[in-house]
């Protein structure tokens, strides 16, 4: 019988809906999602995914738009992942965020014939214009760098492979223990290919960079009240861990920035 007050903006909400709405149709995509997240208290302001449903008439619906892909959808994240990286080569130690890498010309063979291609030759670079390049190479040479215990840790401790939140049909993703990584696993997680993640997960990562280098716990419950108004409990925000430093966050905000 008590009320449940959400941290859904209304306001906010309307403009992701129509905004993923008119995205989908502008570049005739399948499906599209979105997730606004206070980083400092993991409150969801929006979340959104489309094709949507009328909820008064479910048995109408496509299944496929009654699923909440937010937190539901494992995907490969690619590019996006390499603030993970970054995040974990610059905490570790593993790499001079000064040192510069050889863009191998846009194409590398790797020992056992495998290549790794970046869409154009960016010459070499320093970490900070692989980011704003995106380069595949250098970000696979920095995660090799890092070396698989450590990534696969801090990977972990960012979030992946596990429930980030209790919202219904959430999924944990896919991250492989390191006994089944193959030769060139370490160097492609690294520009995020071998690994599935949620969208909800991959914001949250984003929310610890954001926020100085705490992952926090996404919740879209703000209080609970009495029928005649009174606050009866109010959800405090929870921090889950720090997975890096204040400096490493700050430094990896600026290449963020470069991008």
């Amino acid at each position: 019988g008590e009320d449940l007050v959400l941290t859904i903006d209304r306001n906010m909400q309307e403009v992701v809906e129509k905004a993923l709405k008119d995205g989908v149709e502008t570049f005739l995509a399948e499906s599209g999602s979105a997730i606004v997240i206070d980083p400092y208290t993991g409150e969801i302001l929006a979340m959104a995914s489309y094709p949507t449903f009328d909820p008064n008439a479910p048995v109408s619906a496509a299944t496929r738009a009654k699923r909440n892909d937010i937190v539901s959808l494992a995907f490969e994240p690619g590019s996006i992942f390499k603030l993970v990286t970054a995040a974990t080569a610059i905490e570790t130690k593993s790499v001079d965020p000064k040192t510069v890498f050889s863009g191998e010309k846009g194409r590398w063979v790797l020992d056992n014939g495998d290549v790794i291609r970046d869409t154009h030759d960016h010459g070499d670079m320093d970490m900070t214009a692989a980011m704003a390049m995106s380069s595949n190479i250098v970000f696979a040479k920095i995660a090799d760098l890092v070396g698989d215990k450590r990534f696969y840790r801090y990977v972990r401790s960012f979030g992946f492979g596990s429930k980030p939140s209790e919202l219904p049909g959430e999924e944990s993703g896919r991250l492989k223990p390191t006994h089944e990584w193959s030769g060139r696993t370490l160097k492609t997680m690294g520009f995020g290919h071998e690994i599935l993640v949620t969208p909800l997960q991959m914001v949250m990562a984003f929310c610890a960079i954001a926020n100085g280098g705490k992952l926090m716990q996404p919740t879209i419950i703000r209080e609970w009240r009495s029928a005649d108004g009174e606050v009866l409990e109010r959800k405090k925000p929870e921090e889950v861990r720090r997975v890096v430093s204040e400096k490493t966050a700050a430094r990896v905000r600026s290449m963020l920035r470069e991008v």
